[in-house]
């Protein structure tokens, strides 16, 4: 978490076998909590689109603010710059959906 001119943004992820267990809830409620603390007034997550994390964020007050595309582009020879596999484990970890709060 970090905190710079009442601005937070939060990053995190749940170990698989610790999800469904309200984990990711209980962590953003005392991250907000510490944040509102810390007299912030702004607070940014990033997550994947449509994801179960999405819907959580959403429930705690956040709102959509934008969707990232990833996009690919090949070489004139045909072949990939990265390979699509990259790609998808990069958007997996990264997230493309930026939900932000101002409460």
């Amino acid at each position: 978490m970090g905190i710079q001119d009442g601005f937070v943004q939060f990053s995190a992820g749940t170990a698989p076998q610790f999800r469904r267990r309200g984990v990711q809830t209980a962590l953003l409620g005392a991250r907000v909590a510490d944040a509102t603390s810390a007299g912030c007034e702004l607070a940014l997550v990033t997550v994947q689109p449509g994801s179960r994390s999405q819907r959580n964020v959403q429930r705690r007050g956040f709102d959509l603010l934008y969707t990232r595309a990833t996009l690919i582009s090949t070489t004139p020879a045909g072949r990939s710059f990265t390979s699509p596999e990259r790609v998808t484990q990069s958007k997996t970890e990264q997230g493309t959906t930026h939900i932000q709060s101002t409460s």
